[in-house]
């Protein structure tokens, strides 16, 4: 129905399936069209996702929003200028947009993402946590997020000693906050918008 009758057979869908047990949830990216090209899981879980959970989530955002142009619009792309490489000069906060999105509905209840919380360190890019009790939640992982350039948006160059400057900077950050909150799970995830691996 949704692909002949409707003309929907490209739109993202998302299904749900509570009559089997687990139940279950299924993301196709790609729409109902593309069937086989589909993400599923348990709607409730047993025991909180791992840190190699959420990375699961994070790459299956990149390949389906993040890395190529057509699946971006003048809100989310991460160029400035994409045919000269110059990266967007808001392209850590469009790449952490998307990764809210897809890390927020992944896991369902009592699982949700927060950003920007403040440490004695700065403020992380990402947390993920878990509600516990009412007004009390436990914070799982931490996720720093940072995006090497070849250009700024400008067309300024970026250095590969600005690149891995950069990325540095965000393992000791995501170390730094894991320690000020208290929690074991934390990932420095680094976005290569550059023209060649350097």
């Amino acid at each position: 129905l949704a692909c002949t009758d409707l003309g929907l057979g490209g739109v993202p869908a998302v299904f749900c399936d509570a009559m089997v047990s687990p139940q279950l949830f299924a993301w196709y990216p790609f729409g109902l069209s593309q069937a086989e090209r589909l993400y599923e899981g348990p709607i409730a879980l047993t025991s909180p996702p791992t840190l190699a959970d959420l990375i699961e989530i994070v790459d299956r955002v990149h390949q389906t929003r993040l890395m190529t142009t057509h699946n971006q619009n003048a809100d989310t792309a991460l160029w400035q200028n994409h045919s000269k490489y110059w990266a967007h000069e808001r392209a850590e906060k469009r790449v952490q947009d998307a990764l809210m999105a897809g890390l927020g509905g992944a896991f369902g209840k009592p699982y949700f993402v927060d950003q920007e919380a403040a440490s004695d360190s700065g403020r992380f890019d990402i947390g993920f946590r878990e509600a516990t009790a009412p007004g009390q939640t436990t914070l799982h992982a931490i996720l720093e997020l940072k995006v090497a350039r070849s250009f700024g948006s400008t067309g300024v160059p970026k250095s590969p000693s600005d690149n891995e400057q950069h990325a540095v900077d965000g393992v000791e950050q995501a170390w730094a906050y894991a320690d000020d909150h208290g929690t074991k799970g934390a990932a420095c995830l680094v976005f290569d918008l550059r023209t060649e691996d350097q």
